[in-house]
């Protein structure tokens, strides 16, 4: 004979599976049984209730999995004497380890990019062409802003649309990866056009009034670094006047690199996010149709013990019918 228990009645009554075990044992022999029997779950070869949750459409994996998580746990004090759980499989570890490394990911990227001076490198400009024409030329400071700004004023706009036409499209992209982008691109492009603005408007005003007290002092300590920069910038004016007299040449190296990076594209995987381990497998065993399912479960069990030998394996879940 058997007796179906009903959660929600039981949970109404405050009673537990184990009180109406013994409440009838005084009438017969009480074995607890399956609800059904086409199929046989085993953790590591030993019995057990295999339960599988999957999310709703609309709903967030991490969420579903702390609040199923935390359900549990505050039922298990109810569960029939013997009987212990525990989450073998949880997806969202991957999911939370992911988002971890991809905020640490984009702090760094942040970081890379203010390192480099992106975000002001338009003002160092402006700064820079004013202080070369006063030590240079010997310009009286408003002179020498006025043919600073008229030299870097066309490159500093155009490097502005260049960055902009990098980083606009990328706050319009779709899918997950529109949604990682988006805020960092509309970060850089607020950023880069505020800069150009104090470029060309502040940063004049600025130098006539700090780079027209009587020109910057050097400072001793420093001479051998600025004696550096110097002959570093010595040679790479002469390196770019080279290179400009071998126009043909330039242009077969640029073609190279081009076919070079078309040959990486190729190479590298598309997808965007790359088949990593995420510390599961699943297995597959198929029996000939019809087998009976003691057959197809004393053939899971040889896999289990076989698996199992792996040291690397911590649990082993089956499930046949």
């Amino acid at each position: 004979m058997r007796i179906w228990l009903d959660p929600q009645r039981m949970s109404s009554l405050d009673i537990t599976v184990t009180e109406v075990a013994a409440a009838l044992r005084d009438v017969g022999r009480i074995k607890l049984g399956s609800r059904s029997y086409a199929s046989i779950a085993k953790l590591n070869n030993r019995d057990t209730a295999f339960v599988v949750i999957y999310q709703l459409p609309d709903a967030n994996a991490l969420d579903v999995a702390e609040n199923v998580k935390q359900l549990i746990n505050d039922a298990a004090p109810g569960f029939p004497d013997g009987v212990e759980y525990s989450v073998l499989f949880d997806s969202t570890e991957f999911i939370s380890r992911s988002i971890d490394e991809v905020i640490v990911t984009l702090l760094q990227a942040v970081g890379l990019v203010l390192a480099i001076g992106i975000v002001v490198d338009d003002v160092i400009v402006v700064i820079e062409n004013v202080e070369r024409l006063l030590q240079e030329e010997k310009l009286p400071i408003r002179e020498a802003v006025t043919k600073a700004m008229a030299e870097v004023t066309g490159p500093v706009i155009a490097t502005t649309l260049v960055l902009l036409a990098v980083f606009v499209p990328v706050g319009f992209m779709p899918g997950i990866t529109g949604e990682l982008y988006k805020q960092f691109s509309v970060t850089i492009s607020v950023a880069v056009i505020i800069s150009s603005i104090n470029a060309l408007t502040l940063s004049p005003a600025l130098c006539v009034l700090l780079l027209g007290r009587g020109g910057s002092q050097a400072i001793p300590w420093l001479s051998p670094f600025e004696k550096l920069i110097a002959s570093g910038t010595r040679g790479y004016d002469s390196l770019v006047t080279r290179l400009l007299r071998k126009g043909v040449l330039m242009g077969l190296a640029l073609g190279a690199i081009l076919l070079a990076s078309a040959g990486f594209f190729k190479a590298v995987p598309a997808a965007f996010v790359p088949p990593e381990d995420q510390g599961f497998l699943f297995v597959d065993v198929q029996l000939p149709d019809a087998a009976a399912l003691e057959r197809t479960d004393a053939v899971l069990e040889k896999v289990t013990d076989v698996v199992l030998e792996d040291p690397a394996v911590t649990d082993f879940i089956t499930v046949s019918g």
